[in-house]
């Protein structure tokens, strides 16, 4: 049980999005919020790589943690995907 724990600390250290702002240029300002794949586009293939950060624990990129976190609250999860398939049916 302590390994899951001490697992689990870290996976909130890498949601923690405070840590991530100290990055050289605004990544954001050049992909839109959403754009997980940096493709252009907001689409499905976004949805299954946050899905597959918040159920199988595979982190994103520092990039990736601020384009997932569309709630703008410092965390990634599964608020973010909610709002991200509201942006995918409102296109």
């Amino acid at each position: 049980k302590g390994s899951d724990e001490n697992v689990g600390g870290l996976i909130e250290a890498i949601n923690d999005l405070n840590i991530l702002s100290s990055y050289p240029y605004p990544f954001e300002q050049y992909y839109k919020k959403g754009d997980l794949n940096c493709d252009g586009d907001i689409s499905l293939e976004d949805v299954s790589l946050l899905i597959s950060h918040l159920v199988t624990k595979k982190t994103l990129s520092m990039n990736q943690m601020k384009l997932a976190d569309l709630s703008d609250d410092k965390k990634v999860d599964s608020i973010d995907l909610t709002l991200l398939k509201k942006t995918i049916l409102s296109q």
